[in-house]
């Protein structure tokens, strides 16, 4: 869906936007910096674990986002080149995950200081059902923009008359 969203994002500003003109793509820029950098900091958080999971390795250099919010950049093939890397690591990792790593307790400190314990399964799916949640909106406002995203949905509806 990452891909899909930038796809069209790329086609209808083929030419990259400006911020703070007040337009609607203002808003979906921030998100789509808002879900790199979330994502970035939960993959610093999983480093933490005693898998050593190879896919991680580069983001144990990098820094822990300091704002949930920071720009990353304004430039959607930026953000897109960005996208990939990430969503690459993501699926790298979640391939090297094995069935007794999900059981770990996880220990991560959260941006408010707080000490947070969880076990690795549960953490792996809230990392997931945010960048969800993150998507949803990010296609909500690509609708209130009249950017045609087509069809989101996993399971698409064939058309009636069509064979299969």
């Amino acid at each position: 869906m990452n891909g899909k969203i930038y796809n069209v994002l790329l086609c209808e500003f083929p030419f990259g936007v400006s911020r703070d003109n007040g337009a609607p793509i203002d808003s979906i820029v921030a998100m789509l910096n808002h879900l790199i950098i979330v994502d970035t900091l939960w993959l610093k958080r999983f480093t933490l674990h005693p898998a050593n999971y190879s896919a991680l390795a580069p983001i144990v250099s990098s820094s822990i986002p300091e704002d949930l919010n920071q720009i990353v950049s304004d430039d959607l093939a930026t953000l897109h080149h960005h996208r990939e890397m990430l969503d690459s690591l993501i699926c790298e990792l979640v391939h090297s995950i094995s069935r007794i790593d999900l059981d770990y307790l996880l220990c991560y400190k959260s941006k408010r200081g707080a000490i947070v314990n969880g076990k690795f399964f549960n953490i792996i799916m809230y990392f997931f059902n945010y960048q969800s949640h993150i998507r949803e909106k990010i296609l909500d406002l690509m609708r209130q923009a009249d950017i045609d995203i087509d069809a989101t949905e996993l399971i698409v509806p064939v058309p009636s008359g069509i064979e299969l």
